[in-house]
């Protein structure tokens, strides 16, 4: 996950990065995309190497993105899975502070 300071509504860039036994980048078969935020359930975005979901970016081999709109603060969690040809998993954090812009006018 790359980032500066996350705050709501903005955008967290998730990566993930699937390599071989020997280091190599590989695409598995089938990949999934988990997350949940501070206050809501599991939310999954499912896509294969043949067939990916627009939500889910596979710029090269072996990686892929998801950019997340931030919607509430606290501790998002998430988790890449991949099956079939390659199996691996993963799973990691990151923080959305609250705006120090809400509830204030920000007009003239």
């Amino acid at each position: 996950m790359s980032c500066d300071a996350l705050i709501v509504g903005g955008t967290a860039h998730v990566s993930g990065t699937f390599y071989d036994h020997d280091g190599n980048l590989v695409d598995p078969s089938n990949i999934d995309f988990h997350w949940y935020t501070p206050t809501a359930g599991s939310t999954v975005i499912t896509g294969t190497y043949s067939q990916v979901d627009p939500e889910m970016v596979n710029p090269s081999t072996g990686v892929y993105y998801v950019d997340l709109n931030t919607t509430v603060d606290g501790t998002w969690h998430y988790r890449w899975v991949g099956s079939g040809t390659w199996n691996a998993a993963m799973e990691g954090t990151f923080v959305v502070g609250a705006s120090a812009f809400t509830g204030r006018s920000t007009g003239p």
